[in-house]
């Protein structure tokens, strides 16, 4: 798009560029003062301009019909003035109409820098920037300094582009040195398979739950970052495990299911009942005592991830919870059966992945956290129910952050590979349940021709932008 140039000069709906209608009839109006002075013009064949009307803003979508609790407004974070000095757009690209301010916080997940007016112009206001371990320090104690260098620069252009950038730290797409250089750097399940990623990256296969002295190599990387990289960011992700989220590893693997990833060296050492394996008989409640310390270990290495954070950054963290979570009334029955994955929770692997979004966030005790579901274009067609195991994650996630002591604020995100429907569906959740905005996965996919496009993107934006 071409760029527009503005100025401080406000009026009530915010800036006004310099050649403003206001500004011309200040200037017509003087120069009629001076020709009628001076006889050159006749009052009667002077037209004065006409105010132009403002333009409606789109009118906000009626909320879904089912029954909903009341939630607080959204929290906006700060707008941002787009700087487009110096950005031209490709002469074979139309000129894109700029969408209107937001209070909400649109952002793009990818490190693309071939669409930055576009997606700018179309409201997106913030990438997602994606940082890895892997990368920056691929043998210990050397930083990639040409990586450093690169990823600066593309700092720079994005928030050259007019974008915040939230930071995507990326310690969960570990180098091969941490797994050679240290011992017990996997997860064990009962079964005795040791998770190695099978290869993915971003797999979250450095087993930090239960290996303290692997963390210490973490907050080493979270130095390293902020030192090369400042702590001028939106918002900074974590999660800690796969993808980047807060997770145990899968609940499948290996060919075999109900697996559970507590059987380390470390982790055995820690266990209030080692010897005990899910599906035994537990006469003694050691099925309760087991499940308890699990779903304990994942919340403390959430909040272990926020306090390493707050040695370098003081700012927005926002905290990845996926999938469906654990809901009231799951855990009793599994337990009751021994953990031997009979429920339905355990056969879709909320249990054995950890996912209890109320233990992990009642430990919260930082007010800056953001509550941020990675699965918003979930199906809401129960969320009517007075059952909170029926409702949405975001639904329930907006429950429990608006009930907890310090208010958390929440986020979204879609889980990827949307049609232009889902995209729809997925934007409405964000001013229906008070989020602060919504990022889209994945930028790659808004330029696919397969998925969900950048118009798709700004239509469904345009009709949320007042909460």
């Amino acid at each position: 798009m071409s760029p527009i140039s503005y100025t401080s000069h406000h009026n009530a709906s915010g800036f006004v560029p310099d050649d403003s209608p206001s500004r011309m009839r200040i200037n017509l109006a003087a120069l009629i003062i001076f020709a009628i002075l001076v006889g050159m013009v006749a009052p009667a064949s002077v037209a004065v301009a006409e105010n132009i009307p403002t333009a409606t803003p789109a009118r906000t979508p009626t909320p879904a019909s089912h029954a909903q609790a009341a939630l607080p407004e959204p929290i906006p974070m700060g707008r941002l003035t787009p700087n487009t000095s110096g950005l031209k757009s490709p002469s074979s690209t139309p000129t894109a109409t700029p969408a209107p301010s937001s209070p909400y916080l649109w952002a793009l997940i990818g490190n693309d820098l071939s669409h930055l007016a576009d997606v700018n112009a179309a409201g997106i206001k913030a990438k997602v920037f994606e940082l890895t371990w892997r990368e920056l320090v691929p043998s210990e104690n050397n930083v990639n300094t040409d990586v450093v260098r690169q990823r600066k620069n593309e700092m720079a252009q994005i928030r050259q582009a007019g974008f915040q950038i939230i930071l995507d730290l990326g310690f969960t797409d570990a180098p091969s040195w941490v797994h050679t250089n240290y011992p017990n750097t996997y997860y064990v399940n009962q079964y005795g398979d040791r998770y190695d990623g099978q290869g993915q990256l971003n797999s979250g296969d450095v087993n930090l739950i239960f290996n303290s002295n692997l963390r210490v190599l973490v907050q080493s990387y979270l130095n390293t970052v902020f030192t090369n990289f400042g702590t001028d960011f939106a918002a900074v992700r974590l999660g800690g495990g796969h993808w980047g989220e807060l997770t145990y590893p899968s609940h499948t693997y290996n060919g075999r299911t109900n697996a559970y990833w507590a059987f380390d060296a470390n982790a055995l050492t820690a266990s209030p009942v080692p010897t005990w394996r899910p599906g035994q008989p537990s006469p003694n409640g050691a099925a309760a005592t087991f499940l308890n310390w699990y779903l304990d270990s994942l919340a403390s290495y959430q909040n272990w991830q926020i306090s390493a954070l707050r040695q370098t950054y003081s700012g927005k963290i926002m905290m990845l919870y996926p999938s469906w979570g654990v809901r009231p009334g799951h855990l009793t029955p599994a337990i009751a059966g021994n953990l031997a994955g009979a429920t339905s929770p355990e056969i879709n692997g909320e249990i054995q992945r950890g996912s209890d979004f109320a233990r992990q966030l009642t430990a919260i005790t930082d007010a800056k956290v953001v509550v941020t579901t990675t699965w918003l274009d979930a199906s809401s067609s129960h969320n009517s129910s007075g059952n909170p195991a029926d409702w949405s994650p975001v639904k329930y996630l907006a429950y429990l952050a608006t009930t907890h002591p310090l208010r958390l604020s929440l986020y979204g995100e879609n889980a990827g590979n949307n049609s232009a429907a889902t995209m729809r569906f997925a934007v409405s959740q964000v001013q229906q349940y008070g989020l602060m905005g919504m990022d889209w996965c994945r930028e790659s996919d808004i330029f696919s021709g397969q998925y969900a496009t950048l118009t798709d993107l700004q239509q469904s934006i345009a009709t949320v932008t007042s909460p």
